[in-house]
Parts: C-alpha cells; sequence; structure tokens
C-alpha cells in the first residue's frame, strides 16, 4: 500500500482495515475515519494507527517471518475490491449449496427448472454486487 497519495484519507472517510495473512485470504473492517493526531489516524472503533506507514500502533511487525500484516487501505484499493469479490462469490456458493446438496433428486422437469430459476437469480445478484465494486459502477465505496 502506497502512503504518498492519500486523498482519500479525510475525516469521515469509510476505510478498510485490512489483515493479511499467509495461506489465508486477507479479510478486513470497514471503519470510518473519526480524527487525526499529529502522528496517528483514530478510527471509529478507538483504533490507532500510525499516519506515516498506515500500520497499527503497537503492530511493530518485526519479524521478516511473521504470518500476517494489518494495513489501513482505501476501499476502492485493488486488494480491498479482489477481497470483496471473493467474498461475495463464497456467499453465492452458500446461497447455492444447499438447493442442490442433501441427496435431493429432481426428477420432474418443472421442479428442476424452478431450482435453475433461484440458481440464476442469485448468480444475478452476486453478479450485480460484484458489478458494483467498480469504481466507475459507483459502488466502490459500499461494503
Amino acid at each position: 500500500m502506497s502512503t504518498e497519495d492519500r486523498d482519500w484519507l479525510v475525516k469521515g472517510a469509510r476505510v478498510a482495515a485490512l489483515t493479511i495473512s499467509s495461506g489465508k485470504p486477507a479479510s478486513f473492517q470497514v471503519r470510518t475515519v473519526a480524527r487525526f493526531t499529529e502522528t496517528q489516524v483514530i478510527l471509529d472503533d478507538d483504533g490507532r494507527w500510525r499516519l506515516k506507514d498506515l500500520r497499527p500502533v503497537g503492530d511493530s511487525n518485526r519479524s521478516e517471518w511473521a504470518t500476517y500484516r494489518h494495513e489501513l487501505a482505501p476501499l476502492d484499493d485493488p486488494l480491498v475490491v479482489t477481497v470483496r469479490v471473493a467474498a461475495r462469490l463464497r456467499n453465492l456458493g452458500r446461497v447455492v449449496e444447499p438447493w442442490l446438496g442433501g441427496g435431493r433428486v429432481y426428477t420432474d422437469v418443472a421442479g428442476g427448472l424452478e431450482l435453475l430459476d433461484q440458481v440464476a437469480q442469485a448468480v444475478a445478484e452476486t453478479r450485480a454486487r460484484v458489478a458494483a465494486l467498480e469504481p466507475s459502477g459507483g459502488g466502490a465505496g459500499r461494503a
């Protein structure tokens, strides 16, 4: 995360508090910038982040072998968008899986078509949520 371009880091901005772990998908929480001190960004959850490197206060992460790191980033940061897309796709899987699992057998055409309509609707809703993450779609600031 570049710390040079910080136009996004203003009071009231919604930001991503990222956790990046080796071997796991990155995750984040959406937070709001509450205020600034001379050296820190303070979020709505009272989390404090160093202005110089956008890392949490007290998180030295000194070891080169550390398995995780925390960063503050704008919601339209490419990594944050990637995490959000992955979350929406995982959610689609959770929605659709019960319809297809459980040993159900759809022997009639009407039942099979109804199930396919439900899956198509869930895919369409997920597609719209993923498309809204594009900056041109105006939805990059949504959680």
